[in-house]
């Protein structure tokens, strides 16, 4: 290949693979909804930090994320699937810095970035590893849950609507402690009894500590971490 000809296609793999790394990106930070300014402001930095195609693309790819398709979507994984493990550390890492921009990663956002993680790692056991690091490094700034009854809280997640309701007191009978417990299991401030069991049996089966006895203690812990908050919410919303 002539010298022209491999700067050329040098070039075009690294469009190619900036191109599928903010695809990825952009699409995990929409999942919780809309993309917030402090996850903008994690996905800029990252594209300046790299620079070159990242800072050029950037734009239009915070622009166009919530229009991502499933086949875009799934290019974007067989390009990173192809790509040096460091570079897709540092896509995880990325990530989990999206993720963990407005506090607490919402249950969509966090299935999310379990997937990102398992397609970076070769093996099971790697990527949960890397997801209790990731965990561990954002630990410091996680914060509270927020106040359910506000307006701003449920306009953050998309539900506009049901911030309305909130502003003008329809949703408040519950409490504010409820609403959080509620939407620790992901559900919203209308879920019947039924709905909470359903929730919690299926959230405490995804953590139970029992899966993950043979796990670095890291991911242990994390995985207890999650038991615990989400037994908590469902104790303190049906008490025996």
């Amino acid at each position: 290949m002539q010298p022209g000809n491999q700067h050329s296609e040098a070039s075009r793999l690294a469009d190619q693979r900036a191109q599928a790394i903010l695809t990825v990106i952009t699409w995990l930070a929409r999942t919780g909804g809309p993309v917030s300014h402090r996850a903008a402001a994690v996905i800029a930095e990252f594209a300046v930090k790299h620079g070159g195609v990242f800072t050029t693309r950037l734009h239009e790819a915070l622009r166009d994320c919530e229009s991502i398709g499933f086949e875009e979507l799934r290019l974007a994984f067989a390009t990173v699937l192809a790509m040096p493990i460091n570079h897709r550390n540092a896509l995880l890492s990325a990530c989990g810095g999206v993720a963990f921009a407005d506090g607490t990663p919402s249950p969509a956002t966090e299935i999310a970035l379990r997937f990102v993680a398992d397609t970076c790692a070769s093996r099971a056991d790697e990527a949960e590893t890397m997801l209790a690091r990731t965990f561990e490094r954002h630990a410091a700034r996680l914060k509270p849950p927020g106040d359910p009854t506000s307006f701003a809280w449920w306009s953050g997640r998309g539900e506009r609507r049901l911030g309305e309701q909130t502003e003008a007191g329809l949703l408040t009978a519950r409490g504010l402690n409820e609403l959080r417990d509620l939407a620790t299991l992901g559900l919203m401030p209308d879920a019947d009894a039924q709905e909470i069991r359903d929730a919690f049996r299926e959230l405490a089966r995804q953590y139970h500590p029992d899966r993950f006895h043979e796990k670095p203690d890291e991911v242990r812990q994390r995985a207890l971490i999650h038991f615990r908050r989400v037994r908590e919410a469902y104790e303190r919303l049906l008490p025996e």
